[in-house]
């Protein structure tokens, strides 16, 4: 994928990184009392059992973690990612599961195919150009009323020093958390907001993760990201497309 400045993004942003990764994620403050708890709150509701659900870049398969937890069926998965290194870790974990090895910007599923995408922490990776084309590609692979829940670095998080830079709309190279650095797409939350609803979904539920109290339990896990909102999350459904009478 390019960035908005023209310079290559790299297709596996994990690899020779992904054990660090991986290791690191599982039982991450951020995991812990940020992430998960969003996803958690944006699924609420839903009949997971029943649900043909996409992990659109699923990692090590942490989310889908979660999903199995909460009742859904291992058939009814499909993990995408474009590392195969965190896959393999993803297919060990889950081999009922059904994993593509492939960049989101490039693979091709069935319109209309599934009830349910998740997308955590790949948004905020991607330019506005990227992130257009993979919105109207959840779009077409939901089917009418199938919900969109995608998990982001919250666009101040990046910025909290230098709020100037806020809509400085720009990838930078960012230090990861884990000892490694990856890329960053700095966009407004407006961003966010207006690329969703263009491409077809209407906005049910905003999460900013705020950190509960039981998070004071690790003091430098929370003075690390308590600082600022860390994490944005968004439950959306797909606008059901309606036929007038001519």
């Amino acid at each position: 994928m390019a960035s908005a400045s023209g310079e290559s993004e790299p297709k596996d942003l994990y690899k020779d990184q992904a054990k660090l990764f991986a290791d690191f994620i599982e039982n991450s403050f951020s995991w812990t009392y940020i992430e998960g708890p969003i996803l958690d709150r944006c699924l609420t509701g839903l009949p997971l059992n029943t649900l043909r659900i996409v992990d659109a870049g699923c990692g090590s398969g942490r989310s889908i973690d979660l999903l199995l937890t909460r009742g859904a069926s291992p058939g009814n998965i499909l993990g995408v990612d474009s590392s195969a290194e965190l896959l393999e870790i993803a297919r060990t974990k889950h081999p009922e599961v059904k994993f593509e090895h492939q960049d989101l910007t490039e693979i091709s599923l069935p319109e209309g195919s599934f009830d349910l995408i998740i997308c955590s922490l790949v948004l905020n990776h991607v330019d506005n150009d990227a992130l257009e084309i993979l919105l109207k590609k959840f779009h077409s692979w939901l089917i009418d009323g199938g919900m969109l829940v995608y998990v982001t670095g919250h666009p101040v998080r990046m910025v909290r020093a230098d709020l100037s830079s806020y809509f400085s709309r720009k990838l930078t190279i960012v230090d990861t958390p884990w000892g490694t650095k990856t890329t960053y797409f700095q966009r407004p939350l407006a961003d966010y907001f207006n690329r969703t609803v263009a491409a077809g979904f209407d906005i049910l539920y905003m999460d900013e993760g705020e950190i509960p109290e039981e998070g004071k339990s690790d003091p430098d896990g929370y003075a690390r990201y308590s600082v600022s909102p860390a994490r944005l999350g968004i439950r959306a459904i797909k606008r059901q497309h309606i036929e007038y009478p001519q």
